[in-house]
């Protein structure tokens, strides 16, 4: 996937969203970047992923050192101050300064600047779609689209802020770790008792916390992530069934059809006859492991 910036003003649109989207930009990757200083914008950006252990930025003076992934907001007045040492991914919606105050009445700006975030499944399924809706941004109705979408995705990452956590922080990081290590290793044979052991808590535990963070148990959980993963495969490439199946490590034919169909109502092969379409959040089963 490349780098998409789109200036969305230049588009007409035939309503008038509370909240129109000014500019949004996929960045895959950012390189490296001298000291860059920002004063007037409204912009929420969800960096992805780096090399870089953590992200060093100044808002108004004060320091921040975050992990990866994590959200910045970018607020007028302020001063902001960066630099990029390493390549990173990112994307970031953009809106026109003068929102700002309806924005804080909406309670859209009462969070940290800086939070950690899990990048969940429906994250990922806003992020594709979205970039989909953007690469088709000129024809009729569709940045109407866009600024709901950009909007739903804004929501969806504001509910992570850590005021807002339904666990303490120290936990709701370790669950966060642990969630991350899934999306980055979903394709691969996973040992859940030993990374719950090594994040430093008991089944039971874990279990707990884990449910008031995810809908789905862990062992859902991760059969979406490869279930979407293989559905993005199955649309983008022309990769036979059994290759798809292999990718996302669910190597037994018959059992991923079957999971295939659980989560998306339909076979692989049909649902490869939808090419070019958007790739809906899954409804999730209910059960864990």
């Amino acid at each position: 996937m490349q780098t998409l910036i789109m200036n969305l003003n230049q588009l007409h649109r035939r309503s008038h969203p509370v909240f129109p989207l000014q500019r949004i930009g996929f960045l895959l990757p950012i390189r490296s970047q001298a000291r860059m200083t920002f004063v007037n914008k409204l912009e929420l950006c969800l960096r992805l992923a780096s090399d870089a252990p953590c992200a060093v930025d100044e808002i108004d003076g004060i320091e921040y050192r975050t992990p990866f992934p994590h959200v910045v907001l970018k607020l007028p007045g302020s001063v902001h101050t960066y630099e990029i040492d390493s390549p990173r991914e990112a994307v970031y919606l953009q809106y026109a300064p003068e929102l700002e105050e309806a924005m804080r009445s909406a309670e859209l700006l009462n969070t940290p600047r800086v939070w950690q975030v899990v990048l969940t499944p429906e994250i990922y399924a806003q992020l594709h779609n979205l970039r989909r809706m953007v690469e088709t941004a000129a024809r009729p109705g569709v940045i109407e689209q866009i600024d709901l979408a950009a909007m739903s995705l804004f929501e969806h990452l504001i509910v992570q802020d850590p005021v807002r956590s339904p666990l303490p922080g120290e936990v709701a990081e370790r669950i966060g770790r642990i969630t991350t290590y899934l999306h980055l290793h979903f394709t691969e044979e996973i040992d859940l008792d030993d990374l719950i052991r090594r994040n430093g808590f008991s089944r039971r535990t874990f279990f707990r916390c884990w449910s008031r963070v995810h809908s789905a148990g862990p062992a859902n959980y991760l059969c979406e992530l490869r279930i979407r993963h293989a559905a993005e495969l199955l649309l983008e490439t022309d990769l036979p069934v059994s290759m798809v199946a292999m990718k996302v490590n669910l190597r037994n034919i018959f059992y991923f059809s079957r999971q295939f169909r659980r989560y998306c109502g339909m076979t692989p092969l049909e649902f490869r006859k939808r090419r070019g379409g958007a790739i809906s959040p899954l409804k999730m089963p209910s059960g864990a492991f």
